[in-house]
Parts: structure tokens; sequence; C-alpha cells
């Protein structure tokens, strides 16, 4: 790459010294091809050398090289290249002289407005557009007065309008830009006021008479603008507004005239006033959220917030309740979002309410994130409310924030629950807890210690369906503590109690159940276990639990046990993992076995993809390759 850079650097070095020896007025002065005048003239208009202005004028009547000629002028600092542009208007006409009025207009030519004026009265509707926009540009004050004598005539076309619009439109901006923004907004106005005009023209007009003006002057035009039935121009004001100085004075205006609009208006405007943020003027915005079209009233809504109106709140809390959804959304958005100790409160206070939906509702709130720390106030509603429904949702709430200090109200809620769709809530909630707590600490990615024997404590305190619970909890942890706990009841308990042990030991996350799942494969405690606990097994004998080597020689015991089909399959599907001779030689040996043919075949492809170049691996893959002729063409590819 350093390379390449370095010989882009070369040849453009070239370039330049080829360049240096060029000559441009020289090539323009010879018989040399257009293309090469082309470039000359290029290379002048970065030197701006003034010798080559009598060089140059000449080709302003030049049809081929006027564009290039012009090109070269414009950015000359010397008055000899006005001069020049300025004789060539009574040398050109049409196209080139218009383009020749361009320039002198680019180069801000006063000089050249005294011969300007006349050019608006051309018979060539081309001249007078050029004429117009160029005497824009200059901003002289008796070209301004030229345009705008000329754009007041009758019967003007629509291009001639549009170029005598933009010329007042320009030389508007060059004043205000010289900072006379006094002389700049009748400018504007007279813009605005053209109706022949582009009405986007006529838009960018009222803008700058807005911003030209003081705000306490501005604003009539605004108001205008917002009572007539202009869409354009209102679109143009309400942008206006926002880049206004005083914007508190603005907005008390726009709030004054809020209840005469049309509704279309008055969202649009709502909208504006939040944008400007002035809180005073939320008594106005309040007064649309009481009444008035739907779409108004969830504008104000949004308004009202953002302007952290706080009387607006007690409103939600009633709209909460509405038969319209969309009204009940939005306050219930608004009260969600109201910024500010006002808003927490006003969440607090849905709370006390005797409505259960409002209180529903308030649990949604929370649970979305509506209050920083919700994990306590939502386990206090779990525990309190006399709604079923109300405590059911917050305890679904509270497991995505529930710590170690909600531990013991979670299993009170699991050990005594009220409905069985608490106790699962509950359950779910201190597993997804034993899971972040499990993650909590790099060092130990184990569930702390604490919240095992909390857990075994409630496991010796349930009973009936709790007592299973808090058992698949354990199960979860995955913790040594935990499998201690639970394998007693496996292996001597009766029932129900001892078939969820039993499952939880097959379920068991972490290879501290692996020996006792490798015992239950060859002397399993139920006919109904072996395939359990072998399903388990092969689970936890993954690639990384173990050296290769050994993890097949698991693999060889559990497939010395395996007495039908499915159990061989599934063997086979956990070898399909292991890139060792063993795992392959393994595999091969039951290919010979219709039954489990097919799954054999692609466990011995999985791991033939995963060998080394041992010569123990290759010579597993040539005993393998004689018996599956498969595996040969796809180690070819």
């Amino acid at each position: 790459m350093f390379k390449s850079f370095m010989f882009v650097v070369m040849v453009f070095g070239i370039a330049l010294a080829a360049a240096a020896e060029i000559n441009p007025i020289e090539v323009l002065q010879s018989d040399a091809s257009r293309e090469d005048k082309v470039e000359a003239c290029r290379l002048i208009s970065v030197s701006g050398d003034v010798n080559a202005v009598p060089v140059l004028e000449p080709l302003l009547a030049d049809e081929e090289l006027s564009h290039m000629a012009r090109y070269a002028l414009e950015p000359m600092k010397s008055d000899e290249a006005g001069a020049a542009l300025r004789r060539a208007l009574q040398t050109t006409s049409g196209k080139l002289k218009s383009g020749i009025v361009a320039s002198l207009g680019v180069r801000r030519d006063i000089a050249a407005v005294s011969e300007l004026i006349p050019l608006l009265q051309d018979g060539d509707a081309v001249i007078i557009e050029a004429a117009a926009r160029a005497l824009g540009r200059i901003a002289a004050p008796e070209g301004v007065e030229a345009l705008k004598t000329a754009i007041a005539q009758p019967d003007l076309s629509y291009a001639i309008a549009q170029a005598l619009g933009d010329g007042l439109f320009f030389a508007a901006e060059v004043i205000l830009e010289n900072g006379a923004s006094a002389d700049a907004a009748p400018l504007y106005d007279v813009v605005y006021g053209v109706e022949a005009l582009p009405v986007h023209i006529r838009a960018a007009a009222l803008r700058g008479a807005v911003l030209a003006r003081t705000p306490q002057d501005g604003l009539p035009l605004i108001l205008e603008a917002l009572q007539g039935d202009n869409p354009v121009f209102l679109t143009a004001v309400l942008r206006t507004v926002l880049e206004m100085e005083e914007p508190n004075r603005t907005a008390n205006a726009l709030a004054d005239i809020l209840p005469s609009l049309v509704d279309d208006r008055k969202i649009q405007v709502l909208q504006v006033l939040g944008e400007l943020g002035y809180r005073p003027v939320g008594k106005a915005v309040l007064a649309e959220v009481g009444s008035g079209t739907l779409p108004v009233r969830v504008a104000a809504i949004r308004t009202a917030v953002r302007l952290e109106h706080e009387p607006v709140l007690p409103v939600l809390s009633m709209l909460l309740s509405s038969g319209d959804q969309e009204l009940a959304e939005a306050a219930r958005e608004g009260i969600s979002y109201f910024p500010g100790k006002a808003g927490d409160e006003a969440i607090m206070g849905m709370f006390k309410s005797g409505d259960a939906q409002i209180r529903l509702t308030a649990v949604e709130l929370v649970s979305q994130g509506a209050l920083p720390v919700p994990a306590e106030l939502l386990m206090q509603v779990a525990q309190q409310d006399a709604d079923a429904g109300v405590r059911l949702a917050a305890l679904k709430g509270a497991k995505e924030y529930v710590g170690s200090p909600q531990l013991p109200g979670l299993i009170e809620l699991l050990l005594a629950p009220r409905s069985n769709n608490e106790m699962a809530a509950a359950e779910e909630a201190i597993k997804l807890l034993c899971v972040r707590e499990k993650g909590a600490s790099k060092e130990d990615p184990t569930v702390p210690e604490v919240l095992v024997d909390a857990l075994s404590n409630a496991f010796a305190a349930g009973e009936g369906p709790s007592k299973l619970a808090v058992m698949r909890i354990l199960s979860a942890t995955g913790s040594p503590k935990a499998f201690d706990v639970v394998l007693p009841i496996a292996l001597s308990g009766e029932g129900e109690l001892k078939d969820t042990a039993v499952k939880a030991i097959c379920d068991w996350p972490t290879d501290v159940a692996l020996p006792t799942l490798l015992t239950w494969v060859q002397t399993p405690p139920g006919d109904t276990v072996k395939m359990a606990a072998l399903r388990g097994a092969v689970r936890l004998l993954a690639p990384g639990q173990d050296t290769p080597g050994n993890l097949c020689q698991q693999y060889a015991a559990l497939m010395a046990q395996a007495s039908n089909a499915n159990e061989k399959k599934l063997i086979l599907s956990g070898l399909a993992n292991i890139g060792h001779a063993a795992a392959l030689n393994m595999v091969v040996e039951q290919v010979a076995d219709e039954a489990v043919k097919a799954e054999a075949v692609a466990a011995a492809i999985a791991i033939a993809e995963k060998l080394g170049s041992s010569p123990e691996d290759k010579e597993a893959l040539e005993k393998a390759k004689a018996l599956i002729p498969e595996l040969g063409r796809r180690r070819k590819k």
C-alpha cells in the first residue's frame, strides 16, 4: 500500500513539474488544441496571473472557450479582469453575454451595476434572468431598486419573475450578512408578497423576513402564516420559530393563538411548543389535554410532559382508565416518561388507588423501568396487594430486578403461595436471580454458597409442590452443595419427590453429576431412568470437559451399556463432537449395525473433519475410508 502511495506521489510530482514548464499564456496564443487551451485557462484560474487578461479577453467571444475564459477571470482580484468582462458586454450576445453577466455577479462587480441595470429590459429573456441574479449578488442600492421596480411590472413570465425574485432574495441575504438587517427585511417582504413567484422562494423569503426583524416585529408574520391557508408557509414559520431569539416571547404568542387554530395546526404548534421548552405555557397546553379531539389531546399530553408541567400528572392518572385505548396509552406513556421527582411520585401515588387496574398499570410501568430502583417496591406489591392479578404482575415484573436482598421474600412466596401461578413466578424469579449471581464474579462463576444455603433451608421447610419447586431451583444452581441435598432424595425418596429429584440429577448443569449418571446408566434406579441418565451423561461429556482420550474411554463404557438403537444413536451424537482416533474407531464399529448405520456414518464424517495429522489419526481415517466411501469423498473436498 505504501508503494502504491509513493507511486501516486511520484506521478503527481511529475505532472506538477510538467505544468510548471508550460506557459499557459503562450498556449492560448498558439495553435494548440481546444483541450490544451481549456487546460491553460484552468491553470490561469489557479495562478491568478493578471498578465493573462489581454489574452483571455478575446476568448470571451469565442463560443468554445468563453466559459473557460470566464472561469479564469472570475477569481482574479484585479480590476483588469472586471474591466475585460464589462467590455465584453458590448461584443457578445445571447448565451455568451448571459455568461458574462453571470461572471460579473460572481465577482460582485459594483462597477458593472450601471451596465447591468439596462439589461433588465433586454429583448433576450436569458440575459434578463442573468442580469437579475447578478444584480442581486452584487446588492448595490441602485441595482436593488431596479430589481424592485422590475418585479412590480405586470404580466412577467414565470422564468423572469423567478429570476427577479432570486435576485432580490440574493440581495437580501448579502445585506443581512453585512449586518444591515433593517435594510434586508423589506426586500424579503417584496419577494414574499409576489404571488407569481414559486411558493418555495416565497417561503424562504418569509423565513428571512421574520429573522431579519426583532422577535417582536417578526411575530405578526408568524401568526399570519399560522392562521393562513398555505401549508408551505405554515411549515416554514414553524421551523423559523425554532431559530428565533427570545423563544419565550414566541412561545407565549403561540400559546395565545392555540385555541383558535384548527386541529392539524394545533398539533403542529403543540410540537413546536415542546421544542421551545418554555414551561409557563404549560397551562395553555393542559387546556388542550382536557378536551378536544383525540389527536390534539394526545399531542398535548406529549408536550405537557416535555415541558414538565406537573399539573398534568393528576389528569394523566385519571386518563389511565379511559375507555379510549390510544388516550389511555398516551397517558400511560406520559406518566412513565415524566422527568424528575414529580413523575416518580405520580407513579407511587397510583399504587394507592382503589382501582386495581390503575395499580396494575403502575406495576407494568415500574416493571418497564419507570422507576430507578424497582425491585423492593415490586416485591412489596407482590406480597401485600389485595388483587391476585396485581400481585402476580408485580412478581413477574420483579424477576428482572431482584437480587440477594429480595431472596427471603421470594422464598416466602414460594413456600406459601396464594396460587400456583404465583408459585411458578416466584420459582422463575429465583432461578433468574441465581443466574445473575452466578455470573457476578469472573473469579468464581458459581452461585454463592449463601444462596445455596438459603435454598437448602427452604427445601427442608417446604412441602408438596413448593418443595418440588425448590428442588428444581437447587438443580439450576449446579452447585455441588445443592447436589448433595438432592441426590439422597433421588436414591431413597418416594413418589413424586423422588421422581423430581431423579430428573433434577439427570438435568444437572455441571459435571458434579457425571459419576452418578454413569452409574445410573449401568444400574438405573428405575427402568425409565437409564435413557434420561444417558442423555445427561452425553450432555456433560462434551469437548473441553476432559481430554479427548478420557472422554472416549467414558463413551466406550456407555456404548458397552447400550441395549438398543436409540441409546446407540444418542451416544453417537456425542462422539461426533470429539476429534480423536478412538472416537472414529468406535463409530466405525457401529456401521455394520443397520439400525444406526446412518447416524454412524454422519458421526464419522463429523469426527474426520476434526482429526489432526498424528499417525493414530491417519491410521484411523484410512480404516474408516475402507468401510465408509462417503468419508473419502468428503475429505477430498
